[in-house]
């Protein structure tokens, strides 16, 4: 084996491998709780959970997080999505329905207040009407 075929081998070992590992190990479990009760009087849209999660996985990343990522939520999965860095905003459909999840920051306990909109882009409603929660989520 030739040296410049040995230089070549350690640069990937040290450069993609990596790389991949760090993208694997970026994924995102949100175990969350609605800040607030849903409105129970609102009938274009479905009901929530009372404990919805999320995992967000990627799938073709760059170095910041952005690109293509795998998402499964209340209303099942994995569906395709995007996101623009490793802490979001997430975006993906499940069905008709456009689902997004926006990280506001932290609370003074540690857990992560999320912004959890949905649009169901079947409606007949001009303008469509879609659901903003605000939820408390543990980030695993």
């Amino acid at each position: 084996m030739s040296l410049h075929t040995r230089l070549f081998g350690a640069f990937l070992c040290c450069a993609v491998l990596p790389g991949l590992a760090a993208a694997e190990g970026n994924r995102l479990t949100l175990a969350c709780a609605p800040l607030a009760p849903a409105d129970a009087g609102s009938e274009e849209t479905a009901p929530l959970p009372a404990s919805p999660g999320f995992l967000l996985a990627p799938v073709k990343t760059d170095r910041a997080g952005a690109g293509e990522i795998q998402a499964t939520g209340p209303d099942g999965g994995p569906f395709a999505g995007v996101t623009a860095s490793h802490t979001g905003p997430f975006a993906w459909t499940a069905g008709t329905v456009l689902n997004t999840l926006t990280v506001e920051g932290t609370t003074a306990d540690g857990r992560t207040l999320v912004f959890w909109h949905r649009l169901d882009q079947a409606q007949a409603a001009v303008p469509p009407a879609g659901q903003l929660v605000k939820l408390i989520c543990e980030v695993s």
